[in-house]
């Protein structure tokens, strides 16, 4: 089934199905990764992993230790196939330029980029000792498959979600101020996180969303954004692999027109993404949650909604002091 809970279904249920469906498709795609090596089951499978570490976070409030537990083995596996990944990413990135500035002054030297990032995929691939790494992925994903099925969620219904919701909800918007104020490499990056997180969770919510008349919109443009900043992230790394070996990548002869090349790139993409980031964060955590909330209930059928809670509506009945108090606080801010 699709990334996204369904209406016939609590949060609960929901999220087991899912989780249970990533991590098999995960594991599936690491043992189906073919002796070439060219990445795309590694690719397909650290998606998976990206899936599965929002999901963690959007339970954390309510899994605890385990949770933290079990997000950090799934970090882990994902590093573990990042070398393998990330060489083929700097390519894509080099043919991607190529495709969008085939009339630029710097094609010819892109040419000669693009070279010198296939040999060093190729040396990566012979230097790492790609089976093991994949094997120990494969193994820890196992493990994460086998604890994720006594996972304690605080309900099945919308409690089971909403701490999450909230919190990684604000993290996503104090990141994008800091990346406004300060929008260095580092900064960007941080961002890019945040905003897949949030991609993620308004994906697996889409049932939902849809009820706040904006799920289609909010996420196409939360997929723009983690993408031009995907794009920028692997400028930056290009940028420091040809600045760190410039005879590797060309010397004098290509390395100014492309480093100018990437320049240009970056400073759009960070325009881009900072100004549509800035509008998918304008609302505060508080008023996000109050409307999810609400929109969760419309959409809810009968017999689901009947096992699930909205913490924001106890909230406002006063069964929840602390969470009103919290938004309240909010609302001052």
């Amino acid at each position: 089934m699709a990334f996204r809970l369904s209406s016939d279904e609590t949060a609960d249920k929901g999220i087991r199905r899912i989780v249970a469906e990533e991590l098999e498709s995960a594991i599936s795609n690491l043992r189906n990764e073919d002796e070439s090596l060219k990445g795309e089951g590694i690719h397909e499978a650290r998606k998976s992993v990206k899936k599965l570490r929002a999901i963690t976070r959007l339970l954390m409030p309510g899994l605890g230790a385990s949770g933290v537990r079990d997000n950090r083995a799934l970090r882990d596996a994902g590093r573990a196939l990042s070398a393998l990944r990330d060489a083929a990413a700097l390519i894509e990135t080099v043919e991607s330029l190529s495709e969008h500035y085939f009339a630029d002054p710097a094609i010819e030297q892109l040419a000669v980029v693009r070279s010198a990032l296939r040999r060093r995929l190729e040396q990566t691939v012979r230097s790492e000792d790609c089976r093991t790494v994949i094997g120990g992925a494969m193994a820890a994903l196992k493990t994460v498959k086998k604890r994720a099925r006594k996972w304690q969620m605080a309900g099945g219904g919308f409690a089971a979600i909403a701490p999450g919701l909230e919190a990684t909800y604000r993290r996503g918007r104090k990141q994008m101020r800091r990346a406004k104020a300060n929008p260095d490499s580092d900064n960007l990056h941080k961002l890019r996180k945040r905003v897949k997180e949030h991609w993620y969770h308004v994906r697996l919510l889409e049932g939902a969303l849809s009820k706040m008349g904006e799920s289609h919109l909010r996420e196409k443009e939360l997929s723009k954004v983690q993408e031009w900043l995907g794009d920028d992230h692997n400028l930056t790394v290009m940028r420091e692999a040809i600045t760190r070996e410039p005879q590797a990548f060309g010397g004098k002869k290509v390395v100014p027109a492309v480093l100018e090349l990437i320049s240009r790139v970056q400073k759009n993409l960070r325009e881009n993404a900072l100004e549509v980031a800035e509008k998918l964060y304008e609302a505060k955590p508080g008023e996000y949650l109050q409307g999810a909330g609400v929109a969760w209930d419309l959409w809810q059928t009968p017999a689901t909604a009947s096992k699930s809670v909205n913490p924001v509506k106890d909230a406002d009945e006063g069964s929840n002091p602390g969470r009103a108090r919290h938004r309240a606080r909010d609302s001052a801010a």
